[in-house]
């Protein structure tokens, strides 16, 4: 009995329409298909140049060396393969300008990134609202 269930959830799982549907008022709808751009699909495989100097720029981030993350960021952008490589690229060197303080270059960095086609939707949300709060005058920066 318990391996029947077990088959049956699987099944569930694996199913196309998993996770497709959208319950709303008692009403189901199937849910919007995203669009993404080809490109957007990470390869199988990342240049080796790409991956070291990523994790180069994390590294540099998580030591608080914005200037070296951006170095590393800058070397890793030209071995990007996809657009998801590009927007991860993107992401570091945001974090990297925030770390070092530079509104002008991180509000520049923001604009890009919103705009550029395979940014993640929650990154690009969370991207507009920083710039939505330095336009009013605001600061990128969390005030203690």
């Amino acid at each position: 009995m318990r391996l029947a269930i077990l088959a049956g959830v699987a099944v569930i799982c694996a199913s196309a329409a998993y996770g497709q549907v959208q319950i709303g008022r008692g009403n189901f709808e199937p849910a919007a298909p995203q669009q993404t751009p080809e490109d957007c699909h990470m390869p199988e495989t990342a240049a080796r140049e790409f991956v070291e100097n990523l994790y180069a720029a994390q590294a540099a981030l998580k030591a608080r060396d914005g200037a070296g993350a951006l170095g590393a960021a800058a070397l890793a952008r030209p071995h990007a393969r996809s657009g998801s490589q590009l927007s991860a690229v993107t992401q570091l060197e945001v974090a990297a300008y925030h770390a070092l303080r530079d509104e002008a270059a991180l509000v520049e960095k923001l604009e890009a990134g919103i705009a550029e086609a395979c940014m993640p939707g929650a990154v690009r949300k969370n991207y507009q609202q920083i710039l939505d709060k330095v336009r009013a005058g605001g600061t990128a920066w969390p005030t203690p």
